[in-house]
């Protein structure tokens, strides 16, 4: 039980490090119709230390930081291919369910909520350096793309 509840606390109290930044176009949707994602090493490397938290964890468990502009992280192409939206914060939630996926946003913030089966997608797709491959959702809009 005190493994357990020093897991938890160590997710609560985690310190998020380096840079990551989400966002969606709104005029090219067609093309890319989910969220984006892209991050600098520090940022992956934080990324996949907090997922492995996650899902050594006994319980469901979620982590809010702070993301950056696509701009700070040299994704200036993002501008040639319309508008878009920025999201200013994540909210990474882990279930214990199987198969959860879901991206929903508020304004600028956006909900990453995942099962156990997804945890691993998502890891798998931050831990690779080949970019434009995506978590598929079942709707266009549950889609994370990878850049």
């Amino acid at each position: 039980m005190k493994q357990i509840a020093q897991m938890e606390k160590s997710i609560e109290k985690f310190k998020f490090e380096g840079k990551v930044a989400c966002w969606k176009f709104i005029e090219n949707s067609k093309n890319y119709p989910g969220w984006n994602i892209c991050f600098d090493d520090a940022g992956r490397a934080s990324l996949l230390e907090l997922l492995e938290k996650m899902n050594k964890s006994e319980w469901p468990s979620k982590k809010q930081f702070k993301l950056c502009h696509p701009l700070d992280l040299n994704q200036g192409w993002i501008e040639n291919v319309g508008e878009y939206q920025v999201a200013e914060d994540v909210i990474l939630s882990h279930r214990k369910s199987s198969l959860e996926w879901a991206l929903k946003s508020d304004k600028s913030k956006l909900k990453i909520t995942f099962g156990i089966h997804k945890l691993k997608e998502l890891k798998e797709g931050i831990e690779k350096e080949i970019f434009d491959e995506a978590v598929p959702g079942e709707n266009d809009s549950d889609i994370l793309y990878f850049w």
